[in-house]
């Protein structure tokens, strides 16, 4: 029996179903139709490594994908009617709060050989591309307001399709929560609106480095910068202490390069040890790894 085009999709137990099979379906079914791969317009909100690679095998056949990043709405009582200055801090709020979840997710990768192959097969793909030079990923972040939605979109030339609803491109939203996607094909019924949607909200989006925030991993630091790292981990705020002039209580839970947001660990008395002279002759800016030189890498 011939493969039909996926209409429904969600994360379930009985009868067993993920959305990321059903992604899967929709791109290779129109693969298969069309004797190659089409393109692809996605709009998700986040993306995370082991999103991408549930999908990876029919993206990168792909000749050009499209992907729409975007903040969506911070979950506040509404109050009324509020004036626009107020709408758009809202928005760069919003924004801010998105730039931090993908810096999170980044971090939460670890030092496990199979998360660090993953990101380090999405970081190829986003720098990919074709035989003229140009990129075969773009991706921008909608800054039009708040991005909601998710769709994935089949650009067939003759059999357009799509899925929509809620899964974003992560491995949660394509295999555990509780999702709904609802799909059609053809240029009749609703295929068109959503693809136009997908395009609307497009034109107003600037484009976004998702490679850049994850190659910073694998980047080279000399033996002594690292160490220097590790005790800015340990001993940074005590270091900020130390100031001269710093009147202002230490900010717990900064963030810092490279590492998660998370409160300081309790730190010993070492006021009159050798690390007390030397904390005190590196600055903040020496402790924090952005060097490039050297041969050890951090993060795989």
């Amino acid at each position: 029996m011939t493969e039909q085009l996926p209409v429904f999709a969600t994360n379930r137990l009985s009868p067993p179903m993920v959305v990321g099979d059903e992604v899967n379906r929709l791109f290779r079914v129109n693969r298969k139709a069309l004797g190659a791969a089409a393109t692809a317009s996605i709009a998700t909100a986040y993306v995370n490594p082991a999103g991408f690679l549930f999908v990876a095998d029919e993206l990168e056949q792909m000749p050009h994908v499209r992907i729409l990043l975007g903040a969506e709405p911070i979950p506040e009582p509404e109050l009324g009617p509020r004036p626009d200055a107020a709408i758009e801090q809202r928005l760069q709020d919003a924004l801010s709060q998105h730039d931090t979840w993908l810096r999170a997710e980044r971090d939460a990768l670890g030092f496990e050989q199979k998360s660090t192959e993953s990101a380090k097969r999405l970081v190829a793909w986003l720098r990919d591309a074709d035989e003229t030079g140009e990129p075969i990923v773009e991706i921008r972040r909608y800054t039009g307001g708040f991005l909601h939605g998710k769709a994935y979109i089949s650009n067939h030339p003759t059999h357009p399709a799509y899925l929509a609803g809620s899964s974003n491109l992560t491995i949660a939203g394509l295999t555990r929560n509780a999702e709904l996607n609802v799909g059609a094909s053809n240029s009749h019924g609703s295929t068109p609106q959503v693809i136009d949607w997908f395009e609307e909200c497009w034109a107003q989006s600037d484009e976004y480095d998702l490679a850049a925030l994850y190659e910073p991993l694998w980047a080279s630091h000399s033996p002594w910068t690292i160490f220097l790292r590790m005790l800015w981990e340990r001993y940074g705020s005590r270091l900020e202490e130390d100031i001269p002039g710093n009147t202002s209580p230490t900010k717990s839970g900064s963030e810092r390069p490279f590492s998660p947001s998370r409160s300081s660990p309790q730190r010993p008395n070492n006021s009159g040890s050798a690390f007390s002279l030397q904390r005190r002759r590196h600055s903040r800016r020496a402790c924090g790894i952005r060097c490039s030189s050297g041969t050890t890498s951090v993060g795989g």
